[in-house]
């Protein structure tokens, strides 16, 4: 990357790496921001009452990185298939506007 020229092509795809890591990175913060409010409210418990407890902080950020997990593996072979650009453009898109439609419904 330090010896590609300084064009308008290495700076867009520099803008859209970037976009691509903060909607990621606003997605897992957000977690632990809005995790008070969600407790506070009586959504969630703080802690667990068994091992497999679907109410409490845990199982919510298990649900998270369960479904990160499951989402690359299962529908990782589409970039393959459809092109990679294509794929991480439309899943990008798809992603933040989940991602948005997600914070702003727990904010209300």
């Amino acid at each position: 990357m330090n010896r590609l020229p300084a064009t308008a092509i290495t700076w867009k795809f520099v803008v859209l790496i970037s976009l691509g890591g903060f909607f990621e990175f606003f997605e897992l913060f957000s977690t632990a921001y809005i995790m008070p409010g969600i407790v506070h409210s009586g959504l969630l418990k703080q802690t667990t009452e068994t091992f497999f407890s679907l109410g409490s902080m845990a199982s919510y950020i298990a649900a998270i990185f369960s479904g990160l997990f499951i989402g690359t593996s299962v529908f990782g072979f589409v970039a393959d298939k459809f092109g990679r650009r294509a794929v991480f453009t439309y899943s990008l898109l798809w992603y933040s506007a989940c991602a948005i439609g997600t914070d702003c419904g727990s904010r209300l």
